[in-house]
This record gives C-alpha cells, structure tokens and sequence, in this order.
C-alpha cells in the first residue's frame, strides 16, 4: 500500500511539473511573439498553445521517424 502511495504522489507531481512547464513555454513564446514579432500581446497569448503544441509535435514526431534510423 504505501508503494501505490508513492507512487500516486510522484505521478501527481510529475503532472504538476509539466503543466507548469507548458504554461512557462507558453509565456516564452507569448513574450517572443511580442518582443520581436511585434505582435499585439492578447493575439499572442491566444497564439501561443498552439504554437506549443505544434513544436512539441513536430519534435516527437522527428524522435519517432529517426529511432528506426539508429538501429
């Protein structure tokens, strides 16, 4: 039993982590938008999710198409 509990408390943390993690993406790219795509703040806000999601993607799918090239 206090296996699962570890266990349940290490998958709430990692899920606390990586939500926290997307909404610091998210502002990174928010303020990239703003900065130098002089682009107005609440386009940008909007924008960025799925700027996020379509890097985190791409990403995966590259990890994906080349591990069968290093085998």
């Amino acid at each position: 039993m206090r296996c699962v509990k570890i266990i349940g408390a290490t998958m709430v943390l990692s899920i606390i982590g990586v939500v926290k993690v997307v909404q610091d993406a998210c502002a990174l790219v928010v303020y990239a938008l703003v900065s130098y795509g002089k682009w107005e703040a609440v386009e940008a806000a909007h924008a960025a999710p799925a700027v996020v999601f379509a890097l985190t993607t791409g990403l995966l799918i590259s990890f994906w198409i080349s591990c069968p090239a290093n085998e």
